[in-house]
């Protein structure tokens, strides 16, 4: 299988470093970006996926789908197949600018279970790619993620409220969340007082919405919560962030003639 990763790429000097674009963490190898990478992993472990990720440390994907051969019968190789080709294609995702004059503010949440804490990572853009802020906060926390997705979609909300901006679309890669927020009438999910002060407070910003987005485009709200997870309160910064993520928000800036 030949795919343009980087470590490809790298290897024929097309590009400068050989690491993956989402995680900046380790090298994109085909293993990589099929298996190992947190992107690929929220797709192995959705609810909706019949094929549930098991700990596997063969660390080359021809050694990983000779396992699965050895596992799976040919009809569930075809399902995987599918799966496979839809990382493929998600790895395509990317962070879009909003229309003029609007405001996208990307968010996210983590929790640490052990340390009983969750983290949350808002970062706002304009159309032309350029930070307007960014925040990252911890705090105690008990409870599924989801709920620690929506209360990270209520502070991104009041801070955008305190700085009276009027024109914001909301992202965020919580489908459970964001299809709760987006359903008409009272939510009758546990998440529902969350969900339903989330939905008063939409209803009185009228250029306000709040649309889902996959990892991949998310990236910098992500980065921003895994740093937040080791501090100890919250930090915003205004039209600036951490010095280390700032080569992933130029990255991420639309070319503009």
């Amino acid at each position: 299988m030949v795919l343009p990763t980087k470590e490809n790429l790298f290897k024929k000097k097309v590009v400068p470093d050989r690491f993956c674009p989402i995680c900046c963490r380790e090298e994109e190898t085909i293993y990589h970006v099929l298996w190992n990478c947190h992107a690929a992993g929220d797709v192995w472990a959705a609810r909706e996926s019949s094929l549930q990720k098991w700990n596997c440390d063969e660390g080359d994907f021809i050694q990983l789908w000779d396992k699965l051969h050895q596992c799976f019968n040919q009809e569930k190789l075809e399902e995987i197949s599918v799966i496979l080709a839809g990382i493929c294609t998600r790895r395509d995702v990317k962070w879009m600018p909003p229309i003029a004059d609007f405001t996208k503010v990307n968010f996210d949440a983590a929790i640490d279970q052990a340390e009983k804490k969750m983290g949350i990572g808002v970062v706002g853009r304009n159309f032309k790619g350029e930070l307007l802020f960014s925040v990252y906060a911890v705090k105690m926390f008990i409870g599924p993620v989801d709920l620690a997705e929506a209360n990270a979609l209520w502070r991104a909300m009041e801070i955008c409220s305190d700085l009276n901006i009027q024109q914001v679309q909301f992202e965020g890669d919580a489908p459970k969340v964001i299809t709760d927020i987006c359903k008409k009438g009272a939510t009758s999910s546990w998440l529902g007082q969350q969900v339903d002060e989330i939905k008063s407070l939409l209803q009185q910003m009228p250029d306000w919405d709040v649309k889902f987005v996959y990892r991949e485009g998310n990236s910098v709200a992500h980065e921003l919560v895994r740093r937040a997870l080791h501090m100890s309160d919250e930090v915003i910064w205004m039209e600036e962030g951490p010095s280390d993520l700032m080569y992933l928000i130029d990255k991420e800036k639309p070319c503009i003639s």
